[in-house]
């Protein structure tokens, strides 16, 4: 085998890093921790994907209305942050649907509101620096520079932030669309099978009659029993339509949150393009006055030298003359 020690040294040595380097970046992302903007961005992001995982991890169980099986469910009802424990859920009741969209909607909305506070303490933050304008006049160009990165960065966040939720949101959205759906047809399905069951009846009924021609009239049990099935098949379809309208109560509401998020978009990315225009033409404005001073020191040189010269004449000549004289 041969010997690779020299090409491990010369490697080594080409891609080394020294430790002042290494402590500099540990000290740039201390400095990032420590900001409470990046840290309020972190926690947002944090839940949206722990959001979505977990509408991922039960879609199969909510979008499953055949199973009606009660489970237990208070891991979700805890703290949002640890619904990622709700993996492995199979079957799911209406009550533990509506629990979810009510659950995911509170989610969404303490999102939406805690990026609109972070938007708003960028805003505060540019405001305080124009009423000190007078004293960033005398900032170096690097500083200026770092500020209007710093802006361009947290505009990204937020809008990182309201796409991730607005992907979030449209998830759901289709959920409970296609879980509206199979209920409808569900209940299509159990309407029809009753009206043949009542057709069924009535045709052996009638059979029977005509068999045995009689014509006796039902008793008051048989009544009665009529009554409760018919009390408990109305209280169904009541429970169903009630279901439905909640349904589409909670798709409307996470549109209206979907049509803001989108709207909202729209509008960082219009700022975040325009702050992007405005660092390119800065910068090309700093690149021009560049090659304006470097032309500038070019020609005073040329006219430093060019007096020189005449003042060494000038003073020749009268020693000249001097010495003439």
């Amino acid at each position: 085998m041969p010997d690779l020690t020299k090409i491990f040294f010369e490697y080594s040595n080409k891609y080394s890093i020294s430790i002042s380097e290494i402590n500099k970046k540990t000290d740039i992302q201390k400095k990032c921790s420590e900001d409470p903007y990046i840290k309020e961005a972190y926690q947002i992001f944090k839940h949206i994907s722990e959001l979505k995982k977990f509408l991922d991890s039960i879609r199969h169980a909510y979008l499953n209305i055949e199973s009606r099986e009660s489970i237990d469910f208070q891991s979700f009802n805890r703290q949002h942050t640890s619904i990622l424990s709700c993996r492995s859920l199979k079957t799911l009741s209406d009550k533990q649907r509506e629990e979810i969209d009510v659950k995911i909607r509170t989610i969404i909305k303490k999102c939406r509101e805690r990026i609109l506070k972070l938007e708003d303490f960028e805003k505060n933050r540019k405001a305080m620096l124009k009423k000190t304008g007078f004293f960033t006049l005398f900032l170096q160009d690097s500083a200026k520079k770092i500020e209007e990165l710093i802006s361009e960065h947290r505009n990204s966040i937020t809008w990182f932030l309201n796409k991730k939720l607005k992907d979030v949101s449209r998830i759901h959205e289709e959920q409970q669309h296609i879980k509206l759906l199979r209920q409808i047809e569900k209940n299509k399905r159990i309407v029809d099978s009753a009206n043949i069951i009542s057709i069924e009846a009535n045709k052996q009924t009638t059979e029977n009659s005509m068999i045995f021609n009689l014509n006796t009239d039902l008793s008051k049990e048989q009544v009665q029993i009529l009554e409760t099935e018919n009390n408990e098949m109305l209280e169904y379809f009541e429970s169903t339509l009630d279901q439905v309208r909640s349904v589409q109560k909670s798709l409307s509401e996470i549109s209206k949150i979907q049509t803001e998020l989108a709207s909202h978009i729209e509008e960082q990315s219009f700022i975040t393009n325009r702050l992007c225009e405005e660092a390119l033409s800065a910068s090309q404005l700093i690149k021009n006055g560049s090659t304006q001073l470097i032309k500038t020191k070019k020609r005073n040189r040329i006219s430093a030298k060019l007096i020189t010269w005449f003042l060494l004449i000038s003073s020749s000549i009268l020693l000249l003359l001097d010495w003439y004289n």
